[in-house]
């Protein structure tokens, strides 16, 4: 960021830690921009080149899933036949956002 021509070059850039989230480390990165033009392309510049360093180092950004368990009797009135027949022989179904379905056993 120090070669970023939309970096306000006399302003201090900071960084800390705020929260353990759920799934993640919640952190703050504070670097000014010349103006409100150059705030947009040096937040695109900061995402990649922290995304990139990512990379790089071998870190991967899990991304939560939520799923959602239904009883036989619902699963077979909502779920698609397919889905449905597979829920009779599991106890409970489970769906995640993504729309992906999975089985979960207790």
């Amino acid at each position: 960021m120090e070669t970023d021509s939309n970096a306000a070059i006399d302003s201090p850039r900071r960084f800390g830690f705020e929260e353990f989230g759920d799934s993640n480390v919640n952190f703050f990165l504070y670097v000014r921009a010349k103006d409100r033009i150059s705030r947009i392309y040096l937040r695109t510049a900061l995402m990649q080149a922290l995304r990139e360093r990512l990379r790089e180092e071998g870190i991967v950004i899990n991304y939560p899933v939520r799923s959602l368990r239904l009883p036989d009797r619902v699963a077979s009135e909502f779920l698609p036949d397919e889905m449905a027949g597979r829920a009779a022989a599991a106890e409970a179904p489970t769906i995640s956002e993504s729309g992906a379905d999975q089985e979960q056993r207790a």
